[in-house]
């Protein structure tokens, strides 16, 4: 395995995931290139970075060197083990200092695919398009070795499709990181038949040095996490528009959030979930999945309308959010689009006021998100505030009780089409990929 970690290239390093991608590969390759030298940098470890965006991909370092910088900190006792003999450093900041500037030495930033030539491993991160992944696999193909793996970050788009259209076949595997990769712990593997199971081995391997955890998915459009998400989406925005028969866009809108968001304990409701996403995603998403599952409609008037005006989400490169549903200021909703006038407007506190006496009280156990997680025992808090929400009579926890048993109902489909193996694995990946407690 260590023969894959000395020569590895990321490409589209510049993008959002591409980065958080390459920051974990470059604390691995650092650990593992001083554990077995006693320096970094200088023992032929090269992490190639290739990226069209020339700015922003040169701007890196400048990325990287405050997160080496905290995971030195917290890797201290290792660091002082891996550099044991080193006489010249003596103090954790002389450690750290040495480790940092050696990682920064590991790195290649280039704009040409050429320079991926002797890599090992490449792990592609581009935009989740399938023409374009297959042309730079394809590429690829022909510039590397016949036996250099490959790790495609896609988030929905079969592996099997990838690889014969590229010619890569088994030396193919999907590698699905949940953003931002440094901070989420989930990883998606999907397998196509053929894959060359040296491949499938180094994969694992490679996920438990990235301290992930690991579920396996069939080689389906949307695999496990966009296969749930997707679906639940559809079931949001058909749950708008049944709102929307009485009450302004605003208030739907906003009531559908809070729904998903305080009544089912989660960090965000759906259509902020939606923002952080960027509905431009969720339509690559969700056009692979419409052409695999030709009798479901993912498609829903009310996201064709948001994409229409542009009111898209997502994130800026600096990770800032971009407006959508809703407006924000340092990551905390100030405003709500409204379709009807075309503006954002003001999220004041009698209009939370409004959405919360359309929906009525929580369940006497109700606690946010942020405070659930938290409580220790709180798996068994989570059976207590599901009981009273199943007894409560209150608009927003009828509808949240609908809105889960429909999540369920997804999640059973995934078990039962053998998309995820087991309800468990199942849980995982809601529970680590999105947040979620009530499962």
């Amino acid at each position: 395995m260590s023969k894959y970690w000395e020569k590895i290239a990321v490409i589209g390093a510049a993008g959002k995931m591409g980065k958080g991608i390459s920051l974990l590969l470059l604390q691995e390759m650092a650990c593992q290139d001083a554990e077995r030298n006693s320096s970094v940098g200088k023992n032929g470890y090269r992490l190639v970075l290739v990226d069209q965006d020339e700015k922003t991909l040169f701007s890196l370092r400048q990325y990287f060197r405050p997160h080496l910088t905290r995971f030195a900190e917290k890797s201290i006792n290792d660091l002082r083990s891996f550099f044991c003999d080193r006489e010249d450093l003596i103090s954790n900041e002389q450690i750290i200092n040495e480790f940092v500037k050696g990682a920064l030495g590991i790195i290649r930033p280039s704009t040409s695919l050429d320079t991926v030539k002797h890599s090992s491993l490449v792990f592609e991160a581009i935009v989740e398009d399938v023409e374009a992944k297959i042309n730079v696999l394809t590429q690829l193909n022909q510039i590397c070795s016949s036996d250099t793996f490959y790790l495609t970050n896609t988030s929905s788009i079969p592996i099997t499709q990838l690889g014969k259209q590229s010619g890569l076949n088994g030396r193919l595997v999907g590698a699905h990181f949940y953003n931002p990769p440094p901070v989420q712990k989930l990883l998606e593997m999907i397998y196509p038949a053929n894959v060359d199971p040296e491949l499938k081995d180094l994969s694992l391997k490679i996920g438990k040095r990235l301290k992930k955890k690991v579920v396996a998915s069939k080689d389906v459009a949307g695999f496990i996490g966009n296969g749930h998400f997707i679906r639940e989406i559809a079931f949001a925005c058909d749950l708008y528009d049944r709102l929307r028969k009485k009450h302004s866009h605003v208030d739907s809108v906003l009531m559908v959030d809070a729904i998903t968001r305080d009544f089912l304990i989660r960090p965000m409701g759906i259509f902020q979930l939606l923002d952080y996403v960027g509905l431009d995603v969720w339509k690559k998403i969700a056009t692979v999945m419409g052409e695999a599952f030709p009798e479901e409609n993912f498609s829903r008037p009310l996201l064709e309308e948001m994409i229409a005006r542009k009111r898209i989400g997502g994130q800026e490169i600096d990770g800032s959010q971009r407006a959508g549903f809703f407006d924000y200021r340092k990551g905390k909703i100030i405003a709500v689009y409204n379709l009807e006038t075309d503006a954002y407007e003001e999220l004041t506190e009698e209009k939370q006021k409004t959405i919360r006496e359309l929906l009525g009280p929580f369940p006497e156990r109700h606690r946010p998100w942020k405070e659930m997680v938290k409580v220790i025992d709180h798996e068994a808090e989570i059976e207590c505030y599901e009981d009273e929400l199943g007894e409560s009579s209150s608009p927003g926890a009828e509808l949240a009780r609908e809105h889960l048993t429909y999540s369920r109902k997804i999640a059973q489909k995934l078990v039962d089409d053998h998309v995820v193996s087991s309800m468990d694995d199942m849980k995982t990946v809601l529970k680590n990929g999105f947040y979620q407690v009530l499962v």
